[in-house]
């Protein structure tokens, strides 16, 4: 899921960004809709200009589902906090994230350099539940439910915090776990230059919707 996602395009010819935004709302299937546009200058690229992206990841804890939290969390029955958090402390700084990374033919080229900075990692209550908000200055593929995946496994006592420092320091996955699933990963924004502002993004208080 994808909160923040941003996309651009090039274009030769004139727009009237007024109904641009409710011509390409109203031709998106209803699960995609653009909250914001703007210009901007022509070597932009939505994906290789972010300087930093926030990502989510959210569990539910309560006994049963929530209508509205089923496919959009994942269900664990507890989480041993200060585990998770001790193995969230190993990760931050910049690391070689290698042994988090899946690979697969589309990505081992472009993914070569494979030391990434997390600049922070809070950990949040969010009714019947709690989330993981991980920021850094890019991911690898599958990064992000990878690292979980790993504190997932410390939580269920398969892994201590010293294995996550080991695989960091040898770039090797010397310890198995699963990668968590997709249903509780939230792209939740990204941040360019500060000149770039997305006229319309912050009318929306988006975090309230989750």
């Amino acid at each position: 899921h994808a909160i923040g996602q941003v996309a651009h395009f090039d274009h030769e010819r004139s727009i009237d960004q007024y109904r641009f935004l409710y011509a390409i709302n109203g031709i998106l299937p209803p699960t995609v809709r653009v909250l914001g546009y703007g210009e901007t200058n022509s070597d932009f690229h939505a994906q290789y200009s972010a300087k930093k992206k926030t990502y989510w990841y959210d569990f539910h804890l309560a006994s049963y589902h929530l209508p509205w939290t089923h496919g959009r969390r994942l269900r664990v029955p507890a989480l041993r906090m200060n585990l998770i958090w001790n193995a969230c402390e190993k990760l931050m700084g910049t690391h070689d994230f290698i042994a988090f990374r899946n690979s697969n033919n589309n990505n081992r080229q472009r993914e070569r350099d494979t030391v990434r900075t997390l600049f922070k990692i809070n950990l949040k209550s969010i009714p019947g539940g709690c989330r993981i908000a991980i920021e850094g200055d890019g991911f690898l593929y599958k990064m992000v439910r990878n690292l979980v995946g790993a504190l997932l496994a410390i939580n269920e006592g398969k892994m201590q915090s010293k294995d996550i420092e080991e695989m960091l320091s040898t770039g090797k996955r010397t310890f198995q776990f699963l990668t968590a699933p997709a249903k509780g990963l939230y792209l939740r924004s990204v941040t360019y230059s500060p000149n770039l502002e997305w006229d319309g993004i912050e009318q929306y208080n988006l975090d309230s919707w989750i």
